[in-house]
């Protein structure tokens, strides 16, 4: 082989050699932020595993969270609230989450901790729960007890609200108060045909109603929601809206009724445990359908009542120091209740059915 050619071997060698390596190396774009970097409004950059979005002009130096926004969220994440966190309130968090897409199989925590101290925020004003990935975003406290919305005065207005056809993953292990003196509006509130997935943990006092789902909306609640000093529903579907409880679930308390259903509204609510003294324990009426199989109904004036249209499946159920009604269903109303052994009497009005 003469020189020139082994020469242009080796050339070539070398060559496809860098070639190679240079196609080893990760891509990154957009590029990772550096911090002697500057950034104009708009820059997006990487930044543990998640793209952001500058929101000021950046100059070199630290990181700043108030000066980006989560711009995609590829990567699992936790966003820390509370005394000593990255973000001292829900409030102030929002703003760094609400434009983030998040990507299927990824998750966004908006995460309440209270390891530094008992976290009482006192919101503004109802907190819209709007997101365009809030399937797969959620709120998730530490500890009931030191997560207050609202506190510590108490919300005058509505808690969390969700409307316009958006949806939320997980509320979680937080407290939400409303004001002990004026009352406030609904705790969690979803209209508008949105939709909450799961509300599991969360202690909820002083509110019109505790649970509230409207105009084609639907909530999933857990056994392990405690709704205290409800002022009128501890949970409440109308205008077509679908409350779902878990089984083993436990109301006492609602000036008007626990479990309140009217204008289509539904509450699915079986082998739960419904105690009211001195009010409705399930009331529906207007075409509103509540069921309540299997569960436990005392220590209420009415424990069930149904009025114009409204529909109750009671089948299965059980019925103790009801000291009005066990059942009553007047003016069109009718409930169903097959296989029980009513303690006090049946209350009928005509056009009315118990069967």
């Amino acid at each position: 082989m003469n020189l020139a050619r082994s020469g242009a071997l080796c050339s070539l060698i070398v060559f496809a050699l860098l070639f190679v390596a240079a196609a080893s190396e990760a891509q990154s774009y957009p590029p990772a932020w550096k911090s002697a970097s500057s950034y104009a409004i708009g820059d997006q950059v990487q930044l543990n595993g998640n793209v952001l979005r500058a929101t000021h002009a950046v100059t070199p130096g630290g990181f700043k969270y108030d000066e980006w926004e989560l711009w995609e969220v590829r990567a699992n994440t936790n966003v820390m609230v509370g005394v000593g966190q990255t973000f001292p309130k829900l409030e102030t968090a929002w703003p760094y989450v609400k434009n983030a897409r998040v990507a299927e199989g990824a998750y966004l925590h908006l995460y309440l901790s209270s390891v530094h101290g008992v976290l009482n925020d006192s919101l503004s004003g109802p907190f819209s729960l709007d997101h365009q990935s809030g399937a797969r975003v959620s709120i998730i406290g530490d500890n009931a007890s030191n997560i207050v919305l609202g506190g510590p005065s108490g919300l005058r207005g509505d808690g969390l609200t969700i409307d316009s056809g958006h949806a939320f993953g997980t509320i979680s292990t937080i407290s939400i108060l409303g004001n002990s003196l004026f009352g406030g509006g609904n705790a969690i509130a979803a209209t508008g045909n949105s939709s909450i997935a799961n509300v599991t943990g969360v202690v909820i006092s002083y509110f019109n109603a505790g649970v509230y789902a409207a105009q084609g909306s639907s909530i999933s609640v857990d056994s392990s929601v405690a709704i205290n000093y409800a002022l009128a529903f501890e949970i409440e579907a109308t205008s077509n809206g679908n409350v779902s409880v878990a089984s083993g679930w436990a109301g006492t308390s609602g000036n008007s009724a626990t479990l309140y259903a009217s204008y289509g509204g539904q509450i699915s609510a079986e082998d739960c445990s419904i105690s009211n003294s001195g009010s409705v324990g399930v009331y529906a009426n207007y075409g509103g359908v509540i069921d309540v199989s299997s569960s436990s109904i005392s220590g209420c004036y009415v424990g069930i009542s149904s009025y114009d249209r409204g529909f109750i499946y009671a089948e299965f159920c059980t019925f103790n120091g009801n000291s009005g009604y066990d059942v009553s269903a007047q003016n069109g109303g009718a409930i169903e209740v097959d296989n029980n052994a009513l303690n006090a009497h049946i209350d009928s009005g005509a056009g009315s059915n118990i069967y």
